[in-house]
């Protein structure tokens, strides 16, 4: 078992830096860890990551998983850490780092957003008689190495009406040169088809399963629906599972 305040041996890109406060965390810190160490070989050195999570359906744990992810990612990787939201209209990382830092005197709002010179404005499409709009803006959360990239209407919050996220290769490549690894916490797959569009833009997805919630068939059709868009998959993460694995996960890993 990894402990998490130590760096995981098999990294060749890891720097251990101060454990983060264990009120940024929502699920078991070692979990995350032994996650992070299992996927640590596909870390090449000078070289971006883009790692997605996506669930079949909401309440999956899909956001807490991403999250808790990219903050353990943010103790060791050697450069910034993007955690990408874009699971819209919850704002949901945005909101529990908010509730985190408050007791420390500390507010994302009064955080000047960064000046990264990162447009992903092109990623996203209103419909067209909509009228809205939106721009990304970047957050660095003190004293750490991650970087929360949220959707901003101008005023603060989420605009009301959806984008749709547009697969562009170009982006994700803009990405990895800026970030030694990138997040994205993608909407689930029953209400938006999106985040199976561009998986396979990616360098790793790993699919989030809530147990004894998903049914196999719905798990199995996304898996099959990601492999279609040439998702390079990693895995499953069974959440809050109660000591036993069920069948069909290890059905599900067999097909991979």
């Amino acid at each position: 078992m990894t402990d998490s305040t130590q760096a995981p041996a098999s990294s060749p890109r890891v720097v251990q830096r101060a454990p983060l406060d264990p009120a940024l965390f929502l699920s078991l810190a070692p979990e995350t860890s032994r996650l992070f160490s299992a996927m640590n070989p596909i870390l090449v050195s000078g070289q971006g990551l883009t790692v997605q999570f996506i669930g079949a359906n909401t309440d999956e744990g899909v956001s807490t998983i991403a999250r808790d992810f990219a903050l353990t990612a943010a103790q060791y990787v050697e450069g910034l850490v993007l955690l990408l939201d874009f699971d819209w209209g919850r704002d949901s990382h945005f909101t529990h780092f908010q509730q985190a830092l408050k007791p420390h005197g500390k507010d994302l709002h009064l955080e000047q957003p960064l000046n990264l010179e990162i447009d992903l404005n092109p990623l996203l499409r209103f419909p067209d008689q909509s009228g809205a709009s939106s721009t990304f803006k970047f957050y660095r959360l003190p004293e750490t190495q991650l970087v929360l990239g949220r959707q901003d209407s101008g005023s603060g919050d989420q605009p009301e009406v959806t984008p749709c996220i547009l697969n562009r290769p170009d982006i994700w490549a803009m990405l990895r040169r800026q970030f030694m690894l990138t997040v994205v916490d993608s909407p689930p797959a029953n209400h938006s088809f999106e985040g199976v569009a561009f998986s396979g833009a990616m360098d790793a997805v790993v699919i989030v399963v809530r147990a004894e919630f998903t049914r196999t068939p719905v798990v199995e059709n996304l898996r099959d629906r990601l492999i279609a868009q040439g998702a390079p998959l990693a895995g499953v993460v069974l959440n809050q599972r109660r000591f036993y694995i069920p069948k069909f996960i290890y059905h599900i890993l067999d097909r991979l």
